[in-house]
Protein backbone atom coordinates (compact mmCIF):
# COMPACT_ATOMS: atom_id res chain seq x y z
CA UNK A 1 0.00 0.00 0.00
CA UNK A 2 1.52 3.28 -1.06
CA UNK A 3 3.05 5.16 1.85
CA UNK A 4 3.10 2.10 4.10
CA UNK A 5 5.90 0.09 2.50
CA UNK A 6 7.67 -1.97 5.18
CA UNK A 7 4.74 -1.76 7.60
CA UNK A 8 3.14 -4.99 8.84
CA UNK A 9 -0.53 -5.84 9.27
CA UNK A 10 -1.31 -6.09 12.96
CA UNK A 11 -5.04 -6.81 12.67
CA UNK A 12 -7.39 -7.01 9.68
CA UNK A 13 -11.11 -6.42 10.25
CA UNK A 14 -14.22 -6.78 8.16
CA UNK A 15 -17.20 -4.44 8.49
CA UNK A 16 -20.34 -4.04 6.42
CA UNK A 17 -18.47 -1.32 4.50
CA UNK A 18 -15.50 -3.51 3.58
CA UNK A 19 -12.09 -4.40 4.94
CA UNK A 20 -9.99 -2.40 7.36
CA UNK A 21 -6.57 -3.06 8.86
CA UNK A 22 -4.33 -1.79 11.61
CA UNK A 23 -0.73 -1.50 10.43
CA UNK A 24 2.45 -1.01 12.45
CA UNK A 25 5.66 0.56 11.23
CA UNK A 26 8.97 -1.24 11.89
CA UNK A 27 9.55 0.75 15.11
CA UNK A 28 6.12 -0.28 16.43
CA UNK A 29 6.71 -3.93 15.57
CA UNK A 30 10.07 -3.75 17.38
CA UNK A 31 8.28 -2.24 20.38
CA UNK A 32 6.09 -5.35 20.56
CA UNK A 33 9.13 -7.61 20.12
CA UNK A 34 10.72 -5.83 23.08
CA UNK A 35 7.81 -6.88 25.30
CA UNK A 36 5.36 -3.98 25.15
CA UNK A 37 3.08 -3.47 27.07
CA UNK A 38 4.33 -5.67 29.91
CA UNK A 39 7.91 -4.36 29.90
CA UNK A 40 6.81 -1.11 31.58
CA UNK A 41 8.47 1.08 28.96
CA UNK A 42 6.76 3.83 27.04
CA UNK A 43 6.20 3.56 23.31
CA UNK A 44 9.30 5.13 21.72
CA UNK A 45 9.22 8.15 19.44
CA UNK A 46 8.67 7.13 15.85
CA UNK A 47 6.65 3.99 16.68
CA UNK A 48 3.39 4.34 14.79
CA UNK A 49 0.23 2.47 13.96
CA UNK A 50 -2.27 3.35 11.24
CA UNK A 51 -5.84 2.29 10.63
CA UNK A 52 -6.47 1.74 6.92
CA UNK A 53 -9.98 1.79 5.53
CA UNK A 54 -10.12 -0.40 2.44
CA UNK A 55 -13.81 -0.13 1.60
CA UNK A 56 -13.09 1.50 -1.75
CA UNK A 57 -10.20 -0.79 -2.61
CA UNK A 58 -11.82 -4.16 -1.98
CA UNK A 59 -14.81 -5.82 -3.62
CA UNK A 60 -17.75 -6.29 -1.29
CA UNK A 61 -17.67 -10.05 -1.86
CA UNK A 62 -14.18 -10.38 -0.32
CA UNK A 63 -14.51 -10.97 3.42
CA UNK A 64 -11.75 -11.39 5.98
CA UNK A 65 -11.81 -15.17 5.71
CA UNK A 66 -11.37 -15.07 1.95
CA UNK A 67 -8.66 -12.43 2.29
CA UNK A 68 -6.59 -14.58 4.66
CA UNK A 69 -7.14 -17.66 2.46
CA UNK A 70 -5.70 -15.73 -0.49
CA UNK A 71 -2.80 -14.48 1.62
CA UNK A 72 -2.01 -18.05 2.73
CA UNK A 73 -2.43 -19.38 -0.83
CA UNK A 74 0.23 -16.91 -1.95
CA UNK A 75 2.67 -18.61 0.43
CA UNK A 76 2.72 -15.84 3.04
CA UNK A 77 3.04 -16.81 6.68
CA UNK A 78 2.44 -13.28 8.00
CA UNK A 79 0.93 -13.17 11.47
CA UNK A 80 -2.75 -12.28 11.47
CA UNK A 81 -5.48 -11.72 14.04
CA UNK A 82 -9.18 -12.24 13.38
CA UNK A 83 -10.90 -9.48 15.36
CA UNK A 84 -14.63 -10.04 15.22
CA UNK A 85 -17.91 -9.55 17.02
CA UNK A 86 -18.75 -13.19 16.34
CA UNK A 87 -17.87 -14.97 19.58
CA UNK A 88 -19.15 -18.53 19.27
CA UNK A 89 -16.67 -21.40 19.45
CA UNK A 90 -17.36 -22.37 15.82
CA UNK A 91 -16.60 -18.75 14.77
CA UNK A 92 -13.17 -19.11 16.38
CA UNK A 93 -12.66 -22.44 14.63
CA UNK A 94 -13.68 -20.96 11.26
CA UNK A 95 -11.23 -18.09 11.68
CA UNK A 96 -8.34 -20.39 12.55
CA UNK A 97 -9.19 -22.88 9.79
CA UNK A 98 -9.29 -20.00 7.31
CA UNK A 99 -5.68 -19.22 8.13
CA UNK A 100 -5.70 -16.57 10.85
CA UNK A 101 -2.90 -17.00 13.38
CA UNK A 102 -5.21 -16.27 16.30
CA UNK A 103 -8.65 -14.94 17.14
CA UNK A 104 -10.04 -12.21 19.41
CA UNK A 105 -13.72 -11.56 20.03
CA UNK A 106 -14.91 -7.97 20.48
CA UNK A 107 -14.97 -6.05 22.64
CA UNK A 108 -11.25 -6.19 23.32
CA UNK A 109 -9.11 -3.77 25.24
CA UNK A 110 -5.90 -2.23 23.97
CA UNK A 111 -3.69 -4.20 26.39
CA UNK A 112 -5.19 -7.50 25.25
CA UNK A 113 -4.56 -6.58 21.62
CA UNK A 114 -1.03 -5.39 22.44
CA UNK A 115 -0.18 -8.66 24.22
CA UNK A 116 -1.59 -10.70 21.34
CA UNK A 117 0.44 -8.74 18.79
CA UNK A 118 3.56 -9.05 20.94
CA UNK A 119 3.08 -12.82 21.23
CA UNK A 120 2.56 -13.18 17.47
CA UNK A 121 5.58 -11.04 16.64
CA UNK A 122 7.68 -13.15 19.00
CA UNK A 123 6.41 -16.40 17.46
CA UNK A 124 7.06 -15.10 13.92
CA UNK A 125 10.63 -14.11 14.77
CA UNK A 126 11.28 -17.53 16.28
CA UNK A 127 10.03 -19.40 13.18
Amino acid sequence: MKGYEGWQVIAPSQTEDGLKAILGNPAMIQTYKDGFPDNGRAVPDGAMMAKIDGRKANPASLDGYELIRRVRASGSRIASIAVTAFARSDDRQTALESGFSTYLAKPIDARQLARTVRDLVHVETMA
